[in-house]
């Protein structure tokens, strides 16, 4: 909350931009639920579908991590036992 970032001002004035946020916690219990509900709903139903690279034992999260450095796209998970059928 103390800080302050270093803003393009001469930037964001001449192309007429600005600069927008939201703060999660603002949203209700309720609000928060059924935007969960949403989620999961479209990921039950495979009309969002997220965007996993690999899943990796535990015992190879040192690999994962090199993944993650080397700046791989989607989610890496890291899981006890990756295919748990």
């Amino acid at each position: 909350m103390a800080a302050r970032p270093v803003l393009p001002i001469g930037a964001l004035y001449t192309r007429d931009a600005s600069i927008r946020g939201f703060v999660i916690s603002n949203a209700s219990i309720p609000d928060l639920a059924e935007a969960a509900a949403v989620i999961n709903d479209l990921l039950a139903t495979n009309r969002l579908i997220s965007r996993i690279n690999g899943t990796y034992p535990l015992t190879a999260a040192a690999e994962a991590h090199r993944q993650m450095e080397a700046g791989v796209k989607g989610r890496i998970l890291v899981a006890s036992d990756p295919d748990p059928g």
